[in-house]
């Protein structure tokens, strides 16, 4: 069968990466235009060949230096590698040169968790523009477990309700509602999509901890981390980063 996602191990720990190009992207990397740089970045991304998306994105910055959402892409692909510093140069870049803040905290608010400021992370996760429901539900999950671990109170819980349209983030509710005392542990079902059950397992894992259940907690995190064909979400990333 054709591998056509890079490993883990080839993005973060320096092994081979056997994932080639598409004829696609072959030609957008022989273009020399902007537009085909940016694309070629994007569709490596969707690889997991993020190593090879960001030079693809730095050459799309050396023909145009202002498009914020560059930048994004740019700091998304560095924070996806644990490149801490170079993440924090993009994003501050992105705002340079017209994000606005709210529209960018969330990013910062991750890097952050990541980096194991948490004190810092709830306050960018604060600051993040959460005028639709799945964007709120998001942050209300990520400034929670946030809470958990700088033993400070999670207040954004107070803004869940059951009734909130979350679309398609009904993976971040399960937790939430989980966090919110609305579900039991033992009720939780962890979904058969590999993103979703990945969000689910960390959200408890943290949940077990929190409440002082450890045996349990590292039991989620095992079963969290044979999930490898979502490695570059989120949640995974913060659970191989705990390890």
């Amino acid at each position: 069968m054709e591998n056509n996602f890079a490993t883990l191990e080839s993005q973060i720990n320096n092994e081979p990466c056997n994932v080639e190009d598409t004829e696609e992207i072959f030609w957008l990397k022989m273009s020399d235009d902007y537009q085909s740089k940016v694309k070629a970045g994007d569709l490596l991304v969707k690889q997991y060949r993020f190593k090879d998306a960001i030079k693809e994105y730095q050459n799309a910055g050396d023909i145009k230096k202002d498009d914020f959402m560059l930048y994004i892409k740019l700091g998304g692909a560095n924070l996806t590698l644990f490149n801490f510093e170079e993440a924090e140069k993009c994003y501050n870049n992105a705002l340079k040169y017209g994000a606005k803040e709210e529209n960018v905290a969330f990013y910062f608010g991750i890097m952050n968790f990541l980096k194991g400021n948490y004190s810092e992370a709830i306050s960018f996760f604060e600051k993040v523009n959460v005028s639709n429901g799945e964007m709120l539900i998001s942050v209300i999950y990520w400034h929670t477990i946030a809470s958990f671990r700088n033993e400070s109170f999670p207040f954004m819980l107070e803004r869940f309700n059951e009734n909130m349209d979350i679309g398609h983030h009904t993976a971040y509710k399960t937790v939430v509602s989980l966090f919110d005392g609305q579900v039991a542990l033992s009720d939780v079902i962890i979904p058969k999509s590999s993103l979703d059950a990945a969000i689910v397992l960390y959200g408890i894992y943290e949940y077990s901890k929190h409440i002082k259940q450890i045996n349990d907690s590292d039991v989620y995190m095992q079963q969290l981390l044979t999930h490898t064909d979502v490695w570059p979400c989120i949640a995974y990333l913060a659970a191989y980063n705990d390890c």
